[in-house]
């Protein structure tokens, strides 16, 4: 199980959070995101309310809200790859 808490004002115009292995790179340019980067890698854009995998949108979440300050997730099988 993991916790974000991360409040809204301080999240900038490319704010993501995301899962990857030790494989996804650490370092990116400026305003890019790196969660969601490589295959090895999911991310959140939470301007953007998309999910990002390998460097492509798998989902579009604008019919959400903004992702909460606080936000708890359990990771079902880590083997499977399953959130």
């Amino acid at each position: 199980m993991f916790e974000i808490i991360w409040p809204q004002h301080h999240r900038g115009t490319h704010a993501s959070v995301g899962v990857a292995s030790d494989d996804c790179p650490l370092y990116c340019k400026p305003k890019d995101s790196l969660p969601g980067v490589n295959k090895v890698s999911w991310g959140y854009d939470l301007a953007r309310k998309m999910v990002v995998h390998n460097a492509q949108k798998v989902t579009n979440l604008a019919n959400y809200g903004m992702m909460p300050e606080r936000y708890v997730k359990l990771i079902r099988s880590v083997l499977s790859g399953l959130l």
